[in-house]
C-alpha cells in the first residue's frame, strides 16, 4: 500500500518538485529492483552450483555470486529504474489504474500461490521461489493490458508528415531537469514509432489485423514498463522479507545474553 500511494504521488507531483526528487526516487527504486533481482540471479546461481558442483570445491565458493553479479544487476536496475518512474510521469489515468489492478493482483497471486508451494518448497526458499515463478506471467499479462489501453487511446495523425516537423508539433519543453530531458525523450521515441509504423503501413496500404499486429508491435516495445514495475513490486516485496527476518532474529537475539545461546530465565 504504501509503495503504490508513493508511486500515485510521484505521478502527480509539479514538474519542479519531481524533477528535484528525481535522483533520490532513482536511488530508491533502482535498489528495490536490484534486491529482486539479485535475489533470483542467486537462486539460479545455487540450484545451478547444488546439480553440478560439489560442495568442498572452490569454484562452488567462488561462483556463487560476487561483485560481477552486484555491478551487473545494479546496472540493469538502474536502466529500469528509469524506464519505470520516467514511464509513470508520462501515464495515462488508464494505465495507472491498470498498474495498481496488477499490483493487487500480484499480491493475491502470491499470497494464493505461497500456500499452494508451501508444501512443495523449503522453508527457507518458499518466498523467494514464489516470486521467481510470479514474474513471468505477472509481466506478460501487464505488458497485455497496457498494449489494450495504448491500442484504445487516440493517437496523433502522422501520415505525410515530416518526422522533425511531428516532434516540433506535439512535444513539448517544459523543464530543464534531468528527469524533464528523460520525459523528452522517451516522448520522442514513441512519437517516433507511431510516425513510423503509421507512415509505413499507409505506404503499403496494410489494413485489418495486419495493421493491428503492426499497432501492437510497437506498443510491445513498451513492455519496459511492465518488466520494470513487476520488478519493483518484486524487490519491494524481497525488502520486506529481508526486514522481517531481520526483526525475527533481533527478537530472537533478546534471549541470548552476551551472543552464548543461552536462554534467559523467564
Amino acid at each position: 500500500m504504501a509503495l503504490l500511494l508513493t508511486m500515485l504521488a510521484w505521478w502527480q507531483l509539479p514538474e519542479v518538485v519531481a524533477g528535484m526528487l528525481f535522483p533520490l526516487a532513482w536511488i530508491v527504486a533502482a535498489q528495490l529492483v536490484f534486491v529482486g533481482a539479485f535475489e533470483a540471479a542467486r537462486l539460479r546461481r545455487r540450484a545451478w552450483l547444488g546439480q553440478y558442483l560439489k560442495k568442498t570445491s572452490p569454484w562452488s565458493r567462488w561462483l556463487r555470486g560476487g561483485v560481477v553479479m552486484v555491478v551487473w544487476h545494479q546496472l540493469v536496475s538502474a536502466i529500469l529504474a528509469t524506464v519505470l518512474l520516467v514511464s509513470l510521469r508520462l501515464a495515462g489515468l488508464l494505465d495507472m489504474a491498470l498498474l495498481v489492478a496488477g499490483a493487487s493482483l500480484f499480491w493475491v497471486c502470491d499470497r494464493w500461490a505461497r500456500s499452494r508451494l508451501a508444501r512443495h518448497v523449503i522453508s527457507d526458499y518458499l518466498s523467494a521461489v514464489t516470486r521467481r515463478l510470479l514474474v513471468a506471467p505477472a509481466s506478460v499479462l501487464l505488458v497485455v493490458g497496457l498494449i489494450a489501453v495504448s491500442l484504445a487511446r487516440p493517437q496523433p495523425y502522422l501520415v505525410g508528415m515530416e518526422l522533425e516537423r511531428a516532434i516540433q508539433d506535439h512535444i513539448v519543453s517544459n523543464g530543464q531537469s534531468l528527469l524533464s530531458v528523460f520525459e523528452r525523450g522517451a516522448s520522442a521515441l514513441e512519437l517516433a514509432s507511431f510516425w513510423a509504423v503509421q507512415n509505413a503501413l499507409d505506404g503499403l496500404g496494410v489494413s485489418g489485423w495486419a495493421a493491428v499486429l503492426g499497432w501492437a508491435g510497437v506498443f510491445a516495445l513498451q513492455s519496459a514498463l511492465a518488466l520494470a514495475f513487476v520488478r519493483l513490486l518484486v524487490g519491494a516485496a524481497a525488502s520486506h522479507d529481508a526486514l522481517h527476518r531481520l526483526g525475527e532474529r533481533a527478537d530472537a537475539d533478546e534471549f541470548r545474553p552476551d551472543g552464548k545461546g543461552e536462554e534467559k530465565v523467564k
